[in-house]
């Protein structure tokens, strides 16, 4: 069984090397994630078709401020998809969750993994209202936002750093302010689009205090990104 797979496999590289070579294939990448039984990668194939006017629309999807056209694009690459049949999709993952009754304020959103505590609390009914208790997926690798990439870290970063922005709940294409004062757009005259490129202007609360006592400072901001 170990050798069909892996023969699998390597045909199925040389497949999609010589579409590569042959200008029919954009590029292919070759991933690997940990194995769920034992220690042994698993390794997926995945390969990206030439289309030139796919590559055009998500370039435009990429840098339009519009809603409604970025709605219309976005509708418009699903038919390709559809149409062309690029890849099958052969499954469909689900995902469960348990909660205790008194766990308040829950909500799914598709965009991040792993659970957003700001929401959450407890029902006054409920024991040690206080303390919250998860089981997690792990122990986190890190607590350095620039660093982590783990779930386990995600969730622990998730709940002791602010973010300029973020969701609006399960929504993924809301956003409410959180260290920034206001979420920027065109309308507010926080987005500015110019022949020269777009700016985007976050204005930071005032009053946001470190562990430390000290004051959060746009320079504060800056260096999180720079560093």
């Amino acid at each position: 069984m170990k050798k069909t797979s892996a023969i699998s496999k390597t045909a199925a590289i040389v497949i999609v090397v010589v579409l590569v070579a042959a200008g029919i294939a954009g590029f292919f990448l070759l991933s690997g994630a940990p194995g769920i039984i034992g220690p042994a990668p698993t390794t997926s194939v995945k390969f990206y078709i030439k289309n030139p006017k796919v590559d055009s629309l998500i370039e435009k999807g990429r840098y339009s401020t519009d809603p409604e056209e970025r709605k219309d694009i976005y509708y418009e690459l699903q038919e390709i998809y559809y149409e062309d049949v690029p890849s099958v999709v052969i499954h469909q993952p689900l995902a469960r969750h348990w909660e205790r009754t008194w766990v308040q304020g829950w909500y799914y959103n598709p965009i991040y993994p792993g659970l957003y505590f700001y929401p959450l609390s407890k029902s006054p009914d409920a024991k040690n209202p206080d303390t919250f208790v998860e089981a997690t997926i792990g122990e986190p690798e890190t607590l350095d936002p620039a660093w982590a990439y783990d779930t386990a870290s995600g969730e622990v970063i998730f709940n002791i750093y602010d973010t300029l922005i973020f969701f609006d709940r399960e929504h993924v294409d809301k956003f409410v302010p959180v260290i920034a004062e206001k979420v920027p757009s065109v309308e507010n005259g926080l987005v500015k689009i110019s022949e020269e490129g777009m700016t985007v202007i976050f204005p930071i609360r005032k009053g946001i205090k470190t562990h430390d006592g000290g004051e959060i400072t746009p320079e504060d901001v800056e260096y999180s990104f720079e560093r």
